[in-house]
């Protein structure tokens, strides 16, 4: 909940363009997300609760907690019923939801609450183009080789696991050193900018389905 100033958060942004950070900021002080004063003649800018409350919705992936049902959603798109500009807004918002696409027109997603799917539809008159499935069985096939494969598990495992050792390679080289470099603080950034990325990549996926060795629970 700290006030950064521009400068501040173009150097968390890592490689985005200031330009791209600016209007990010300022679409997060519209939303009441982000909270903004002028101290010295220079904005500022901090985290309000419903942003905090926002970033912490990203976050709620992997690991769903509580027992899951098995049950299984799938959305399929009537196709020809929405325009290209309301294609791309049902994309995004089932994301938001959980799910993934499987192939062109269908998405799918594990023990997401299909009352909440059917309102956001409806609240944004996109119910219209969809049909919306709820399976609890798999004939031929298995939950959780499925689930490895559509959400790409394994290409995500490794990732996680490269970029910790990254964070300890650069861990020890600063203890051996006994000094933190603009070079060493420049890394850090990049690792820290990396886990973020991981982090809102991560599936909402209940425990059950997610590999042995994944890193993020």
């Amino acid at each position: 909940f700290a006030y950064w100033s521009y400068p501040q958060l173009y150097w968390r942004g890592g490689g985005f363009a200031p330009v791209s950070v600016r209007g990010a900021i300022n679409g997060l002080v519209k939303s009441g997300e982000v909270a903004r004063i002028v101290r010295d003649g220079q904005p500022r800018f901090r985290l309000t609760v419903v942003g905090r409350d926002r970033w912490w919705q990203w976050f709620a992936g992997s690991g769903v907690k509580g027992r899951w049902n098995k049950t299984w959603q799938m959305v399929i798109l009537n196709r020809g019923v929405l325009p290209q500009v309301e294609l791309r807004k049902l994309r995004l918002l089932l994301e938001e939801i959980g799910f993934v696409a499987l192939q062109a027109g269908v998405f799918v997603a594990p023990g997401v609450e299909a009352r909440e799917v059917k309102r956001r539809l409806m609240s944004q008159n996109l119910a219209r183009a969809v049909i919306m499935v709820e399976t609890k069985r798999f004939v031929v096939g298995d939950d959780r080789a499925f689930a490895t494969t559509t959400w790409k598990l394994d290409e995500l495992v490794g990732r996680y696991k490269k970029l910790i050792s990254r964070g300890e390679s650069l861990l020890n080289e600063v203890i051996r050193q006994k000094k933190l470099t603009d070079g060493d603080k420049l890394a850090y950034n990049s690792i820290n900018f990396e886990w973020m990325k991981l982090l809102l990549e991560a599936p909402r996926l209940p425990y059950k389905l997610l590999p042995s060795d994944w890193p993020h629970l």
